[in-house]
């Protein structure tokens, strides 16, 4: 029997197709640091937050929507196909800034450097900076 067609195959309005060769990424902070970069870490769906990792931290873990540069283990950037995993390491700043956004919401967040944190138990440290986006 032939298979019946129920819904149109075409790429919905809105949406992007994801790529078969969907990849998974860890962003880190500090690796982009290192390396000079600034702009867009990740374009993407919140999912949430895993588990503690070696360092006591909660990483952020998102699905991109859109194609995602990251560094490779050897510092190489690579361009990653939308959706993607993308894991970004907590930090101090990102915490508070996605603290009230919802599972599910797609953000943008962009990396704009570090600076030396001046005052509190954690000076001459340096703390990242983000700007968070949340589409309307």
């Amino acid at each position: 029997m032939a298979a019946k067609k129920l819904n149109q195959s075409s790429v919905p309005t809105g949406f992007s197709k994801v790529q078969a060769e969907s990849a998974i990424a860890f962003q880190s902070p500090s690796k982009w640091k290192d390396a000079g970069l600034l702009g867009r870490m990740v374009q993407g769906t919140l999912e949430g937050r895993l588990e503690k990792n070696q360092f006591g931290k909660c990483d952020f873990k998102f699905i991109s929507t859109t194609e995602t540069t990251t560094l490779d283990k050897d510092g190489n950037e690579k361009v990653l196909p939308i959706g993607s995993t993308i894991i970004v390491n907590e930090t101090g700043s990102l915490n508070s800034k996605l603290a009230n956004v919802a599972i599910g919401t797609e953000v943008a967040i962009d990396y704009e450097g570090a600076m030396k944190m001046t005052s509190g138990s954690f000076k001459g440290k340096d703390a990242h900076q983000f700007s968070v986006y949340i589409k309307n």
